[in-house]
C-alpha cells in the first residue's frame, strides 16, 4: 500500500511537471544576455518551431569575441606564448590602426592552418563594458607574444634590398652617406628590428635612396616619430631607436 501511494504521488508530480513544461512554451526566453535586432515577424504572423529565420536575433556583447588571423610562420611563437601559461594580450584597434578600442586576451587558436591563405585563425575575448566592439565591426588586431629588450628599430623605408642582402644608407657625422649591411629579424607597423649592422643613435636614410651613392653629401633632417601603424616615410633621415 505504501509503494502504491508513493507511485501515485510520483505520477501526480509528473503530471505537474508536464503542465509546467507546457506552460513554459508560452514564453520564449533567450539563452544569453545581449541586444536584440530588428524583429523578423510581425504581430499576427504564424510561427513554427521549424522556421529557419526565427522571431528575432540576439547577439552577446559582454563579453564579446573577435576572430582574426595571423601568418602561418607565427604559429610557433603563438603556441610558445600560450604554453607559458600567462594570458596572451590582444589589442583591438580601429580599421585604420590609429585608435585603440579594447584590450583582451587570446582565448583559442584553430587546430589547422588554412592552406589557401597560409594563415591561422584565432579568437580573442574582450569584456567590452563600454560596448565599443560590435558584431560585424571591421577592426585591426595586435597580438603580443614576446617583448624584445634593447632592440634597435628603424623605419621600414630605410631597409634596402640588394644582391648581397639587406642594407641601409647611414649618414655619418660629416653628413656623408655610407652603405651598411644589416640583418632584420622581424617587421611590423612600419618598423623593422635590426639584429646586426646598426647601433642606436645612427642616422639612416628613409627616402630618396635612388639618388645616393657611397660618399654622397646630404643635408639630413630628423624624421618625426611615426604614429602607431604609420611609417615615417616623408623625411629624408631617421634615427635608429633603442
Amino acid at each position: 500500500m505504501v509503494d502504491q501511494l508513493t507511485a501515485q504521488i510520483q505520477g501526480d508530480q509528473a503530471a505537474i511537471d508536464n503542465a509546467q513544461t507546457q506552460l513554459s512554451y508560452t514564453v520564449i526566453k533567450s539563452p544569453l544576455s545581449g541586444r536584440a535586432g530588428f524583429r523578423l515577424v510581425d504581430p499576427g504572423n504564424i510561427v513554427h518551431s521549424s522556421d529557419d529565420n526565427g522571431i528575432v536575433t540576439i547577439v552577446q556583447l559582454q563579453p564579446i569575441a573577435v576572430v582574426f588571423t595571423a601568418p602561418e610562420e607565427n604559429v610557433p611563437q603563438i603556441n610558445q606564448a600560450l604554453e607559458e601559461g600567462a594570458l596572451v594580450p590582444v589589442e583591438v584597434l580601429s580599421s585604420d590602426g590609429l585608435r585603440t578600442l579594447a584590450q583582451g586576451s587570446l582565448a583559442r587558436v584553430n587546430n589547422e592552418v588554412d592552406q589557401a591563405s597560409g594563415t591561422i585563425r584565432m579568437k580573442a575575448t574582450f569584456e567590452n563594458k563600454d560596448n565599443v566592439l560590435w558584431p560585424g565591426l571591421s577592426v585591426a588586431t595586435r597580438l603580443l607574444v614576446n617583448k624584445l629588450k634593447d632592440a634597435t628599430v628603424i623605419p621600414d623605408n630605410a631597409v634596402q634590398r640588394g644582391p648581397n642582402g639587406l642594407y641601409a644608407f647611414v649618414v655619418g657625422h660629416d653628413n656623408k652617406v655610407a652603405v651598411q649591411a644589416i640583418k632584420v629579424s622581424q617587421s611590423g607597423d612600419g618598423e623593422s628590428v635590426v639584429e646586426q649592422g646598426l647601433t642606436p643613435g645612427q642616422r639612416v636614410v628613409v627616402a630618396g635612396q635612388y639618388r645616393l651613392e657611397i660618399g654622397s653629401l646630404v643635408q639630413p633632417t630628423e624624421a618625426p616619430p611615426a604614429a602607431p601603424g604609420k611609417e615615417a616615410a616623408n623625411s629624408p633621415a631617421a634615427t635608429a631607436n633603442p
